[in-house]
């Protein structure tokens, strides 16, 4: 259970972040001093912070405590090993108290954590804002299957995936026109057989998102090059 003191000060940080106006980075430098520097318990409040849904502050890139340089090459310094140790810490699946206490510690209190206060608000915009699988939570209810059964069942649902890939390249007015035709084609499947289903849908799915990615960065640098 949190005191009352911890509750408050959870409180004081959303108000903080909700009313936030300026550079961000000045902002995070605030909020690290007066939220999670020498903070008993810093967890709590951390995954208060990483909740949060929307930007803090604006990036205008004219911080009154950090330049340019400084946060590029603060970025550039811990980028692999902060996303390497989101990466390993995340396999355990744990409950979301205990993650975001861990990821503090790895982060924050380490041998290779930065001391500097600066490259500490650096990072915690850096993890608030740049790393796609934050927030964490715990995921429940996964289901394992062997890839033979996997197979199996796939198959077995050929006739009802080829429908559903030609109902997404009817290009419907609405997403939930497409997507009620998605559910329709699913809605009586039994659990696993529709577990299966639905992964073969979302792994076409963002295939096609990849190599529309891939087709756009493509035309941008093409486009690009042409206009030199």
């Amino acid at each position: 259970m949190e005191n009352i003191f911890a509750i408050e000060k959870k409180q004081r940080l959303q108000q903080v972040m909700q009313g936030a106006k300026g550079n961000s980075l000045d902002i995070y430098c605030v909020i690290y001093k007066e939220y999670f520097l020498d903070n008993e318990n810093p967890g709590v409040l951390f995954r208060t912070l990483l909740e949060f849904p929307d930007k803090i502050g604006v990036n205008d890139g004219i911080s009154e405590n950090i330049s340019s340089e400084e946060e590029s090459a603060t970025i550039q310094q811990y980028r692999t090993w902060l996303m390497d140790s989101i990466a390993l810490l995340m396999k355990p699946n744990d409950p979301e108290e205990l993650f975001y206490e861990n990821l503090w510690q790895l982060v924050f209190c380490s041998p290779t954590s930065p001391k500097d206060v600066t490259q500490c608000a650096i990072l915690l915009k850096f993890l608030n804002e740049e790393v796609p699988v934050l927030p964490y939570y715990q995921a429940t209810q996964l289901l394992q299957m062997g890839d033979d059964e996997f197979s199996t069942r796939k198959e077995k649902l050929q006739s009802r995936i080829r429908k559903a890939v030609h109902m997404l390249n009817r290009h419907f007015q609405q997403r939930t026109q497409e997507a009620s035709q998605l559910y329709r084609l699913g809605a009586d499947l039994e659990s696993e057989d529709a577990i299966v289903y639905w992964s073969t849908i979302i792994c076409i799915v963002q295939g096609s998102a990849f190599r529309a990615g891939a087709d756009f960065a493509h035309n941008e640098a093409t486009s690009s090059k042409e206009e030199m």
